[in-house]
């Protein structure tokens, strides 16, 4: 899925999404969820780190 893409089903911007993925901008719990369901994943499976 692009950055594009997922921008779209999250509702923010693909710029936000370059910087949450480097990591010099942080978000909220309700973004996390709706990547989660972008990707038709539980959200703890998005945050299992270990996976």
């Amino acid at each position: 899925m692009s950055q594009d893409q997922l921008g779209f089903e999250v509702g923010i911007r693909r710029e936000q999404i370059i910087r949450i993925e480097a990591g010099s901008q942080s978000t909220g719990i309700d973004v996390l969820k709706k990547f989660a369901d972008a990707f038709d994943i539980k959200l703890p499976e998005l945050l299992d780190f270990d996976y």
